[in-house]
């Protein structure tokens, strides 16, 4: 039996599927990979700038996770088109409302602080779907889902990388074009953010009712 490979077509059928069902969360990642390159190639006495830039990151991070939430609530309680534009802008909003009260100078506690609510964020995406359905095995199926297709999305991002970092590696020795070694942890930066992110979203189960 031979593996075929999904056509051309199919690929950017499921991308822009993705798209229009989580567009505020390919949004917020999107931001938060150009945010994160600029920090890479920002000069390091400008700490000011540095840490603006990581309170657009934080808040990027935490409103994708939001969003996720947000949408796979509106989809699995089917909501109007109304209803549903309301759950996100109350995301956008809350998103807005914790970027607006981080501290202009960044401290341990603001950290530690992101670092839980990043984890309940992530318990939210775990259960948005099934919080008024109570259904255990739902829940259960869905966490499974989402597991694997991550796993799954890590390995093809982390071959990616490897594929076009060992190509960029191979013209700069051949061909001396003295690339900049930041512009790996560019392509880094992207792959994760973005390719990762996006390939996972696609690859979430539609039909929630089935699991």
């Amino acid at each position: 039996m031979t593996m075929r490979l999904p056509s051309i077509e199919s690929l950017f059928t499921k991308i822009f599927a993705s798209l229009k069902r989580f567009p505020l969360a390919i949004v917020a990642a999107v931001v938060g990979a150009v945010v994160s390159c600029l920090m890479v190639h920002l000069d390091y006495n400008k700490s000011a700038v540095f840490e603006s830039y990581t309170r657009i990151l934080m808040a990027c991070y935490l409103g994708m996770l939001l969003f996720i939430s947000a949408a796979l609530f509106s989809q699995r309680m089917r909501l109007s088109l109304i209803r549903s534009s309301l759950l996100q802008g109350t995301a956008i909003a809350l998103a807005v409302i914790y970027f607006l009260m981080l501290p202009v100078h960044l401290h341990a506690s603001v950290y530690i602080c992101f670092g839980l609510y990043t984890i309940g964020l992530l318990l939210l995406v775990s259960f948005a779907p099934f919080m008024l359905s109570g259904d255990v095995n739902g829940f259960w199926q869905f966490n499974k889902e989402i597991l694997l297709r991550f796993l799954v999305a890590v390995l093809y991002s982390a071959v990616l990388y490897a594929g076009v970092s060992i190509g960029l590696l191979a013209v700069d020795k051949l061909f001396n074009a003295n690339i900049d070694g930041k512009i790996y942890l560019d392509l880094w930066i992207v792959i994760t953010g973005i390719f990762n992110t996006w390939f996972f979203l696609a690859s979430l189960p539609e039909n929630l009712d089935e699991l």
